[in-house]
């Protein structure tokens, strides 16, 4: 075999990234000529194109995306092996990208923020709204994922932060806020927001309903919490949030919150990782902070 060194490592690790070979050359402080050389060894090795035009970016190949991941790992490895494994948070300088749903944004955003703030004043946190998949984290645009994890690759790590369930929410002055008690009859006297970001007008407060002989009217589908409860303040309609969001709105908003009529499943949130940040000791000390709040 034919030796390989570094520096191809990083020259195919930023061709992946960038899909140019000008835009790989500024990442690699090197000349378009000396990435396109690098380019043509890479081919020479591995026996296949790795990238293909098509029109002004370079498109990988199925060798090439086959490699992405070992050859990110590789790089991880290699500098985690001679990065010392102390960080100094007080000059710490950096972004973590979180995903997760708008209500954990507007219930903890703050308190997480504080929590860093005080020990990492220059690291910021930038935060992505929920979507399915793994792709996120698997290539780094997402450094943690905070929401009801359904569906995760085998190889991440998750741990469960809280439990939480549905409340029913309706408008400060609501006819229902003057009852002690609603019943599923009075739950469907009224129109509903629903909020999802999937445009899904029913879901498990149908199903429960269903099983009573009833159904509601839902007149808004918001795509998500924060819509929702704005919608359910300036109206008559009633929404169903999780109770913690519920809590956090109720600081600024007048909201009528209420135990929901029939029975829905519990929520259950957790963050999410993947493996090539486990040992990142800042990472890890942002995963601690995130558990924190709910210990």
């Amino acid at each position: 075999m034919r030796n390989v060194d570094i520096t191809l490592l990083l020259t195919l690790d930023a061709l992946l990234t960038e899909g140019s070979v000008t835009a790989a050359a500024d990442r690699l402080n090197l000349s378009v000529p000396a990435t396109s050389r690098r380019l043509a060894h890479l081919r020479d090795l591995t026996h296949d194109e790795l990238f293909v035009l098509a029109g002004r970016k370079l498109v990988p190949t199925a060798r090439a995306l086959d490699l992405r991941d070992r050859v990110q790992s590789i790089l991880e490895e290699l500098h985690a092996l001679f990065t010392p494994n102390v960080v100094s948070f007080e000059t710490l300088n950096r972004t973590f990208s979180l995903r997760t749903s708008d209500g954990f944004i507007g219930a903890w955003s703050a308190e997480l923020a504080a929590r860093i703030r005080r020990e990492a004043p220059h690291v910021k946190l930038c935060f992505y709204p929920h979507w399915e998949g793994v792709e996120a984290l698997r290539d780094r645009s997402i450094d943690l994922e905070i929401t009801v994890l359904k569906h995760t690759g085998p190889e991440v790590f998750k741990q469960k932060l809280f439990q939480d369930h549905y409340v029913g929410i309706a408008a400060a002055g609501h006819p229902l806020a003057a009852q002690h008690q609603v019943s599923p009859n009075d739950y469907v006297r009224y129109g509903h927001v629903s909020a999802s970001r999937r445009g899904q007008a029913h879901g498990p407060i149908d199903h429960a309903l269903a099983a009573l002989g009833l159904s509601r009217d839902v007149s808004i589908v918001a795509p998500d919490f924060q819509s929702a409860i704005s919608a359910v303040a300036a109206s008559d309609l009633l929404g169903a949030v999780p109770a913690s969001f519920a809590k956090w709105a109720q600081q600024s908003i007048r909201l009528h919150v209420f135990p929901l009529p029939v029975p829905t499943p519990g929520i259950e949130i957790s963050q999410a990782w993947h493996p090539r940040s486990h040992g990142d000791v800042a990472h890890r000390w942002l995963r601690n902070h995130v558990r924190a709040m709910f210990t």
